[in-house]
């Protein structure tokens, strides 16, 4: 017994003894785990490399070449801050590797350290005062430093130390070039290629300076030429992609995109080449590029946003709601998925979630310029043009040369009467990019608004130059010769606006108004039948036909298309308060409210027909009904704009309203329809029975921008000014208001305050 116990006891002993071993050579371990890092590096495995050399370190702290491997494969997947770190050990433990001293040195420019870059530069120089590499080492890192003739003197060195090295007279090039010598710097890029003809380097340095000098075609001819040398060069196919694109042959970009996407480590190239298929419109292959990038971790997010901004292009908003869903599981603080959101919300009309998915995006990152100007244009739509303006000039402020922002703001200003101040901003864009048409387009109608018709002139012939066929351009030429008053000139450009979109609504309306001027009621009836035979569901053609039967005095087919208006689009408050007035004014309110009482009986669930009917009702004065059929169609849709804003109405206008439930409502109808004048007066009439006198004066102003001779938005903005204590402008807009020929509701009370206000002056 004894002997056996004593074998096992010495089994146990051996076994314990090998166990030891193992774990007592740590060395051996780091080693093993250096060696499969390198494999998984060779295999752009960097992921599972920095697995390796980190258990490597681990075990072996001091092991120099493998935090330099660390440091290349952090490098490669982005990650600066770890890649830094890991060089700079690197250079620490190997303090007489020239190879690792040098790498650690070049990653502390690209991140911005040249003072650390120069102390290796100095330290290796001490120890090898001819090594060309620190002398080019420290160049650099001197001319970061705004040394410029310290950095000049260090690669003349480096040149004389090595006259055969052509990369070295390529960096002297453009170094002399930054100095301002350039005769010297063309001699350095003549002598680069010189001693190395066949260096793509070298071709693609005198390249840069080409370009820079202003010599853009010679600058080609070298960057082709290196192109010849290396077809794969990344840096070569990027420059002609870009050159491409930039002088209107984007088609020809694609074939040196895709070299790039495939030969470039990590994901960015592919993300250029599906932005740069978005931009020709082809889908299709940019899905096709980002949907594999979604099944990798690294990957998901930022394909998956890319791929959600291609689907909010597409209108297809559920597929676009589902992909951001996904995102914001992933990363619920992602600023881009914010903006994207955004985007899509304010394509569906969705304001009120749109301005909170902005404002979002500008508190997470106060810096983002797309978030800005979203949260601008959002804004805008909601008729809110202070908190516009102040977001569009938060955007300029982050970079002033921002076109969206610029474009943004000008049409902000000429939508909002104060066209002078955006023609500066206008001039700017189209002075750096002289082929943007919507700048340029802008900038037409800036100067109409303004009355400089030569300098409107000379912009619309750049424009029917450049783009004959394009609908925008037609009308806004259409819209100049109107103002130049050239009746038949304005008819053929509307013509042509018609002719390319069918769509062209202000080319058609500038067309009816020419027509009704000159009395051609016939031709008139006959443009207006056209299109509709061609859209016959169309709700703004539909109105703009009731208009035009309305002004024809056919109110059988006025009434018709009105009917068919309010079908298409429940949400037009323009339809409803024209059909209501016809009613009125003919005397057929009992008629037409027994007529939606039947129909309301077959469809109860018709938002349409209960909005309509609660209208026939508050227009005979049955209040109590109207707010039932109101509330009603509330019911079925929550978003109903019309009901909420009459109801809103009625119960701001009776003594038994309640102002905050009213509040709510109008802000219901204000998030559908931003921009309807009637809902800003309704929203301003209720601030200024809450008491709210600011909050009524911006609302009210908004009104009476776009309906300038309204009597009743001018009482109301003047009663809200004299709340405030503004008493001028209460005078102001009450005088308006009276010298209206329209009779309004508060006439006599506008006259009796009007009368106190300039009793008080005097």
């Amino acid at each position: 017994m004894k002997s056996r116990n004593l074998s096992h006891i010495l089994g146990a002993l051996v076994v314990g003894t090998l166990l030891w071993g193992c774990k007592s050579d740590p060395q051996a371990t780091a080693r093993d785990h250096f060696e499969k890092g390198n494999k998984q590096l060779a295999q752009e495995k960097f992921p599972e490399a920095i697995i390796e050399f980190r258990r490597a370190i681990q075990s072996d702290p001091r092991l120099g070449p493998a935090r330099l491997q660390l440091a290349h494969a952090y490098a490669s997947t982005g990650d600066g801050a770890n890649a830094l770190r890991e060089y700079a050990r690197a250079a620490e433990l190997m303090p007489h590797d020239d190879d690792a001293q040098i790498k650690a040195g070049n990653f502390m420019l690209l991140v911005g350290q040249y003072t650390d870059a120069q102390g290796v530069a100095k330290r290796l120089l001490e120890r090898k005062p001819d090594q060309v590499q620190a002398q080019i080492l420290l160049a650099n890192s001197l001319a970061g430093l705004r040394d410029i003739e310290g950095a000049l003197a260090a690669l003349e060195k480096a040149a004389a130390l090595d006259p055969s090295r052509a990369a070295t007279y390529s960096e002297l090039g453009l170094m002399q070039f930054a100095h301002g010598d350039k005769a010297e710097a063309e001699a350095a890029f003549n002598k680069a290629i010189e001693i190395d003809p066949k260096s793509p380097s070298a071709r693609l340095a005198r390249a840069n300076y080409l370009l820079a000098s202003g010599k853009g075609e010679q600058a080609i001819e070298e960057i082709r030429s290196a192109l010849e040398l290396e077809p794969g060069n990344l840096v070569a196919n990027r420059a002609m992609a870009l050159y491409y694109i930039t002088t209107g042959k984007p088609e020809t970009a694609e074939s040196h995109l895709k070299t790039v996407a495939e030969r470039m480590k990590g994901p960015q190239a592919k993300y250029a080449l599906a932005e740069y298929y978005v931009r020709m419109n082809r889908v299709d292959d940019a899905r096709a590029i980002l949907t594999p990038l979604v099944s990798e971790d690294a990957t998901f997010v930022p394909a998956s946003i890319r791929l959600a901004r291609i689907e909010v292009l597409q209108n297809r908003n559920a597929e676009a709601h589902r992909l951001l869903d996904a995102i914001m599981a992933r990363d619920s603080k992602n600023v881009d998925a914010f903006v994207v959101r955004g985007k899509l919300q304010l394509a569906e009309g969705n304001t009120v979630n749109a301005l909170s998915s902005f404002t979002t995006a500008t508190e997470l990152n106060p810096r983002s310029l797309e978030a800005q100007v979203g949260l601008a244009e959002t804004h805008a739509v909601r008729g809110s043009v202070r908190e516009a303006t102040a977001a569009f000039n938060a955007a300029l402020s982050l970079n002033g040369n921002y076109t969206d922002a610029r474009l943004g703001l000008a049409r902000l200003h000429i939508e909002n009467g104060t066209p002078a101040d955006a023609v500066p901003l206008l001039l700017t864009v189209v002075e750096k990019q002289p082929g943007h048409l919507q700048a340029r387009l802008l900038l037409l109608h800036g100067l109409m608004a303004v009355g400089d018709l030569p300098q409107a002139q000379r912009q619309a012939t750049i424009l029917m130059q450049a783009y004959p066929t394009s609908a925008p351009v037609n009308t806004a030429v259409g819209m100049l010769e109107t103002l130049k008053k050239d009746t038949d000139a304005a008819q053929r450009a509307y013509r042509r606006a018609l002719d390319a979109d069918p769509r062209a609504y202000h080319a058609l309306a500038g067309l009816l108004t020419a027509e009704m001027q000159g009395k051609q009621f016939g031709k008139a009836r006959e443009l207006i039948e056209q299109q509709l035979a061609k859209m016959p569901n169309d709700p703004s053609l539909l109105l703009m036909a009731a208009q035009t039967y309305d002004v024809l005095g056919d109110a059988f087919e006025m009434e018709r298309a009105l009917k068919k208006t309010v079908e298409a689009d429940p949400q037009s408050l323009q339809a409803y308060t024209m059909l209501g007035r016809m009613y009125y004014q003919q005397g057929r309110l009992d008629m037409a409210r027994v007529e939606l009482e039947k129909y309301v009986a077959t469809a109860p669930l018709s938002v349409p027909g209960n909005t309509m009917l609660g209208t026939i009702l508050e227009l005979q004065g049955k209040k109590d009904d109207a707010k039932i059929r109101y509330g009603k169609a509330l019911q079925i849709d929550p978003r109903a704009a019309v009901a909420a804003n009459n109801l809103a109405w009625i119960d701001a206008n009776t003594n038994s309203g309640n102002l905050d439930m009213a509040l709510q409502l109008a802000q219901t109808a204000k998030a559908q329809l931003p921009n309807r004048h009637e809902i800003d007066d309704t929203l301003g009439w209720i601030y200024y029975k809450k008491g709210l006198s600011s909050m009524a004066v911006e609302a009210l102003k908004t009104s009476t921008q776009k309906q300038p001779d309204n009597p009743i938005y001018n009482y109301h903005l003047a009663l809200a000014y004299n709340q405030s204590g503004n008493k001028d402008e209460a005078k102001k807009h009450l005088e308006k208001a009276l010298a209206s020929k329209k009779t309004f509701d508060g006439a006599d009370d506008a006259k009796k305050l009007l009368e106190t206000l300039g009793s008080t002056e005097r």
